[in-house]
């Protein structure tokens, strides 16, 4: 067995059923020192979540537990990422699982609206609405007072 942390869309444990075929349990989980941003993605006509590092923050998220098996189809997901192994904190623990991350810094860009609605949507499942929502409002403050868009 192998752990993910999944932030973004995938955090909807519907679409991670569809997208890898199951899992065998989830839980809520965040990621120490890295926050929310919004990159250019075509696949959704704006930005898409992306994580960044960034001291003293956590990108909210959710650990999946999946055979050992799936994580070669992240490969497949996009070029521009790669699985990293990196220390998350769920259920009070440090667990060690892989992450998706940018391979280099794109651009930064606002998602449209259902975009961020479904990654509204995948969060609240597992943290709580005001946890969801200052987190996104961050996230979309970097775009907005970066100079890489």
């Amino acid at each position: 067995m192998a752990y993910f942390f999944a932030y973004g869309v995938s955090t909807d444990p519907e679409r991670m059923q569809q997208e890898m075929g199951g899992y065998k349990s989830y839980q809520k989980a965040v990621l120490p020192d890295h926050a929310c941003t919004f990159t250019y993605n075509p696949d959704y006509d704006g930005g898409a979540t992306t994580l960044v590092q960034s001291q003293g923050d956590e990108a909210l998220g959710v650990i999946y537990e999946i055979e050992e098996s799936q994580l070669a189809l992240f490969a497949e997901v996009d070029a521009e990422y790669a699985l990293h192994k990196m220390q998350v904190q769920a259920g009070g623990e440090l667990i060690e699982a892989y992450v998706l991350l940018p391979i280099e810094e794109e651009t930064l860009t606002l998602p449209v609206s259902n975009y961020l609605e479904r990654v509204r949507k995948g969060l609240m499942v597992h943290h709580a609405v005001e946890d969801v929502e200052r987190y996104l409002q961050a996230g979309l403050a970097r775009v907005t007072s970066s100079d890489r868009h």
